[in-house]
């Protein structure tokens, strides 16, 4: 189980996440989440966040000589996995089911979603 992400350390870890084809600098994630997220923060304070998520063991710190890169430690996959099942777990009593009735409730599925969601399934059933 993952160590729990603040608001901000998940918008940093998110940047990273969707630029993951490439090892991201300080300066990098720090243009990234001002301009993807409407945030204003300097480079200090993604420093700090990017502290906490090397601590949480999040991301490993790559010294290539001057330059300072962040490598992902946990793929996107799995934290979504993990807090997927975490929220289901809290609010729909883990059933799935009632979790994709909720969902549902205020918005009709499309006939894309409805042949997304059958496709999972009949792959979950293999």
């Amino acid at each position: 189980m993952y160590e729990k992400l603040t608001a901000a350390e998940k918008l940093v870890m998110k940047t990273i996440w969707d630029h993951e084809e490439q090892e991201m600098s300080l300066s990098e994630i720090t243009r990234y989440v001002n301009e993807e997220y409407g945030k204003g923060w300097a480079p200090q304070t993604v420093s700090t966040f990017l502290a906490h998520l090397v601590r949480k063991e999040y991301v490993k710190m790559k010294r290539e000589g001057r330059r300072i890169s962040y490598e992902i430690l946990i793929p996107i996959s799995s934290y979504k996995a993990q807090e997927s099942r975490k929220y289901v777990n809290f609010w729909n009593k883990g059933s799935i089911t009632d979790f994709l009735s909720a969902f549902y409730r205020e918005k009709a599925v499309t006939p894309d979603e409805l042949k997304d969601l059958k496709d999972c399934i009949a792959a979950l059933d293999k």
